[in-house]
């Protein structure tokens, strides 16, 4: 969120959303029931351990990825 809100220059807050209301939103989105809590666990787990960094960009275009302020950029639009 730092990143986000250093390049935009503006505050950028974080709200967590009830699971319930999650739930909700993705079955008005077609999702199933089992696909959604497969989601829900898969986020959960993804937040306790540690991600591994891969290399795949940089050895597919021979240069590293844009960073997060690019893509920010990129995307202010959508983001305001």
């Amino acid at each position: 969120m730092r990143i986000i809100a250093d390049t935009l220059g503006t505050r950028v807050r974080f709200e967590e959303v009830p699971l319930d209301e999650l739930r909700s939103h993705m079955r008005s989105e077609g999702w199933e029931d089992a696909d959604i809590e497969g989601m829900i666990t898969a986020y959960a787990a993804m937040v306790e351990a540690e991600q591994p960094v891969w290399d795949t960009v940089e050895r597919i275009t021979g240069h590293p990825p844009l960073g997060l302020d690019r893509w920010v950029l990129d995307h202010e639009a959508d983001l305001r």
